[in-house]
């Protein structure tokens, strides 16, 4: 694994179970700005919108 390029490094996490991506997330943030952000619980991320929002962006998208 110390042989990967940043693209196969990004593959490889992209292939993880969602937990295991959002700790790596959160060991790289606190790494790069010490106290910047606390840590969120495992499954925070996944329902930061509610359908209709979600519903509006892709329409908007669409029509862009």
């Amino acid at each position: 694994m110390l042989n990967m390029s940043a693209t196969e490094l990004m593959k490889e996490i992209q292939s993880l179970p969602e937990q295991e991506r959002e700790q790596i997330f959160e060991f790289v943030l606190h790494s790069q700005k010490p106290g910047w952000a606390t840590p969120k619980p495992p499954g925070y991320f996944t329902e930061c919108y509610d359908q209709d929002e979600i519903k509006e962006s892709i329409g908007f998208a669409r029509a862009g």
